[in-house]
């Protein structure tokens, strides 16, 4: 064997952190822009969902520590005069430090918009369980814990669920208990994309995959740029969607203003 005497170079891509491909926190990001407006402090806390104070979205104007969202943002209301405010905070973050800090709201007499992002699973640090799941750290089954219940005990009047998904009645749905006096919660609840695509396709089970009708395309940009899916790219001045990264999550044909993003055609057999 040959001994190295230099040191290999590799030339790698550039690359920041991104939500991955099919990810509900993008979608819940750019629903909650579109309702809110945007002149909002948008409070931040420690999840996968703290990649939001990232371009395009831009959504965490602050990050303290777990489970300072609601605090910090309660604050905001109190010490200013008709400021936007809304708090993001993810499922196990809340069970773990958020129930104080949404019953200091209610208590106090606050009026952010809380997003209780629920993934149904500790996603930022591998995926372990949390009290949503329904399985606990050892695998076994155990009781579902409803944030919206624990929302609703804690005082919070004003409680809806919301598929984020859904990108219309979504961003219809934020905008109405937005207009609601008091505190409010929106619990966008979907599991985990990417642990959901793992299990259908264990299952045998195939999400359609989406591509850009070029002749529908208007090089706008709003899939790459606004929305910014890392499955969207540009070549030869064409936009398109990488098939092997892609979650079908259809979010990118919901949010394209000219209808030009299709789920790919399936073959059929001869």
């Amino acid at each position: 064997q040959m001994a190295l005497t230099k040191r290999a170079v590799l030339s790698l891509p550039p690359r920041g952190a991104v939500l991955c491909p099919g990810c509900q926190h993008r979608a819940v990001f750019y629903e909650a822009q579109k309702a809110l407006g945007k002149d909002v402090v948008w409070g931040g806390d420690v999840g996968c969902y703290t990649l939001g104070f990232k371009e395009p979205y831009e959504i965490a104007d602050f990050l303290l520590s777990m489970g300072a969202s609601q605090g910090v943002t309660h604050g905001i209301k109190k010490a200013t005069k008709g400021q936007k405010a809304a708090a993001f905070i993810g499922d196990s973050t809340f069970f773990h430090g958020g129930m104080p800090g949404l019953l200091n709201i209610v208590y106090n007499k606050s009026d952010p918009v809380v997003f209780i992002l629920d993934n149904r699973i500790t996603a930022m640090t591998g995926h372990q369980p949390n009290p949503s799941t329904g399985i606990n750290g050892m695998g076994d089954p155990t009781n579902h814990t409803d944030i919206a219940a624990i929302a609703k005990a804690l005082g919070v009047e004003h409680v809806v669920k919301l598929d984020q998904f859904n990108y219309k009645k979504a961003v219809s749905t934020i905008k109405k208990i937005a207009k609601k006096p008091g505190p409010k919660v929106i619990i966008p609840s979907r599991e985990c994309h990417l642990l959901h695509f793992r299990k259908l396709y264990r299952a045998g089970i195939k999400l359609p995959k989406y591509q850009i009708n070029q002749d529908q395309c208007r090089k706008c940009g709003v899939c790459l740029y606004d929305y910014a899916c890392p499955a969207i790219y540009k070549e030869n001045g064409e936009f398109r969607i990488d098939e092997n990264i892609c979650l079908g999550c259809s979010m990118c044909s919901q949010v394209c203003p000219y209808g030009a993003i299709h789920p790919v055609a399936k073959e059929k057999k001869a």
